[in-house]
């Protein structure tokens, strides 16, 4: 890549980035050089003229696992003059800033307040939440700015993923395609590792080295059934029957994010309807959610915690949703691992709604346990991520269901579908 100050080596997969277009993105595989392209774009600019930039992760535990290391490894390298580097940011001469963030340790407000940056590079791009996604491309307005989003696909519901797909013919938005055998530069310990990796799991190979969307996550609870329910056409355009009560199950975060899943029964099969999960909003926020969808809410089904009362108003959660008219009823606690076993039981007759439910899908399949290296063995219990909230949700769907009442359905009619199956 040639620039009037800089010069970087571009493998032909990249050149259709050079152009100036709002949103940019590179998907791929491991080895394909995505991460040094856009941090040689991203030096350059801040050499060629001042420039404010800004690095985004989902989760930015600290300044490591940011793209802070690699750009500060590129300006080593090439012994590049007027950048000064401190533990936080990275700053030139010429008044040319790159900060780094994580989407999720910031409020929705802290992010909004970053006006003003010519380019944000989002790393790591499948991890971004599309509550991140909503906040962050806004933010980014200034005339002529720029979102980069570089990323190995993992699911087709991830945002990042969905936004570039459903907009391939916007001339403002560009996607490109990277792996490693169109990268001539890279290193052969990295061709050594991928032929490793092909003998000994080919299938999670091709998600690593080829980009191919993620089948089995280690240790997730639901994935094969995700998988499964993919590959028998369950997750399709699904009708809501009017002829059978609608319930909307809830994960209440305190704090964090809260979830909830609208569903049916229709005698053997569930029917998931849809899924809505946000943060930073009263509970009232959730209330208008309801009250909006094409459906009455016939019960809200609660977990535990819901009894808990607030200290500011002396009222719990159940209260708040009785008194603006909801049936409700609260799940009582229980074993967490019984609650993961009865949504495997009934995950094989689940239907879900393609358009309403995608994002609630990702969490499923994406909900694990965690993987202790010490021991070798996985944590007995769920690990405490983007994911849980969903899952928990759908677990509190699934052990409330006893607890309500049922309007059933004509079962001598035969239910209609539109099989309208997800490409």
């Amino acid at each position: 890549m040639n620039n009037s100050t800089l010069t970087f080596k571009l493998a032909r997969p990249f050149q259709p980035l050079l152009a100036p277009r709002r949103f940019k993105g590179a998907k791929g595989g491991r080895g394909s050089g995505k991460s040094h392209f856009f941090a040689g774009q991203m030096l350059s600019r801040c050499v060629g003229k001042r420039t404010r930039a800004l690095c985004v992760r989902e989760v930015q535990t600290s300044i490591k696992d940011s793209v802070h290391a690699l750009l500060t490894l590129m300006i080593d390298e090439m012994k590049l003059p007027g950048f000064t580097v401190t533990e936080v940011d990275i700053k030139h001469d010429n008044g040319s800033y790159i900060a780094f963030r994580g989407m999720k340790d910031h409020t929705s407000d802290a992010i909004k307040s970053m006006e003003g940056f010519d380019i944000a590079w989002v790393e790591e791009a499948q991890s971004l939440r599309q509550h991140s996604f909503d906040v962050l491309y806004p933010t980014i307005r200034k005339e002529g700015s720029e979102l980069w989003f570089s990323w190995n696909p993992r699911y087709a519901e991830d945002p990042v993923d969905k936004f570039f797909r459903e907009n391939q013919n916007d001339p403002d938005v560009i996607c490109i395609t990277a792996n490693w055998s169109e990268n001539p530069w890279i290193e052969k310990v990295l061709l050594k590792d991928k032929d490793r990796d092909f003998k000994n799991d080919p299938i999670s190979a091709m998600h690593i080295w080829e980009g191919d969307y993620v089948q089995v996550t280690s240790g997730a609870y639901y994935a094969r059934d995700i998988v499964a329910a993919y590959q028998d056409k369950r997750i399709i355009k699904l009708n809501h029957d009017p002829a059978a009560n609608v319930y909307a199950a809830f994960d209440l975060g305190i704090g964090d994010a809260t979830a909830v899943w609208t569903y049916q029964i229709i005698g053997p099969e569930w029917h998931w309807l849809s899924y809505y999960e946000d943060t930073d909003v009263p509970l009232s926020h959730f209330i208008s959610y309801l009250r909006n969808l094409k459906y009455t809410i016939d019960t809200v089904i609660l977990p535990h915690d819901a009894e808990a009362r607030e200290l500011q108003t002396g009222k719990n959660r159940v209260q708040f949703f009785n008194e603006r008219n909801f049936n409700t009823i609260v799940v009582p606690k229980s074993n967490v691992g019984d609650g993961i076993e009865a949504v495997r039981q009934i995950l094989p007759n689940s239907w879900w709604d393609q358009a309403n439910t995608a994002n609630g899908i990702h969490m499923l399949r994406s909900y694990r346990t965690d993987y202790k290296e010490n021991l070798r063995t996985f944590a007995p219990l769920p690990l405490h991520d983007f994911a849980s909230h969903g899952a928990d949700a759908f677990r509190t769907a699934v052990m409330g269901a006893p607890l309500v009442s049922y309007k059933r359905s004509d079962w001598s009619k035969p239910y209609l579908r539109h099989l309208h199956v997800v490409p």
